[in-house]
């Protein structure tokens, strides 16, 4: 979605770069998310599998 979000505002076809830079805010914040949602993931795997020893 990101790619087809990009292209309907790109700025040589008359889009916003204002809607384009939102656009890839909302994508890094979501990587952001994601990637500390595997982390938390990983730590809660690790104590689960220590405290079962």
């Amino acid at each position: 979605q990101y790619d087809k979000y990009m292209a309907a505002n790109d700025v040589s076809k008359g889009g916003s770069f204002y809607l384009q830079s939102k656009v890839y805010r909302a994508k890094e914040l979501l990587q952001e998310f994601e990637k500390g949602a595997r982390t938390e993931m990983k730590k809660e795997s690790n104590q689960s599998g220590s405290s079962n020893q």
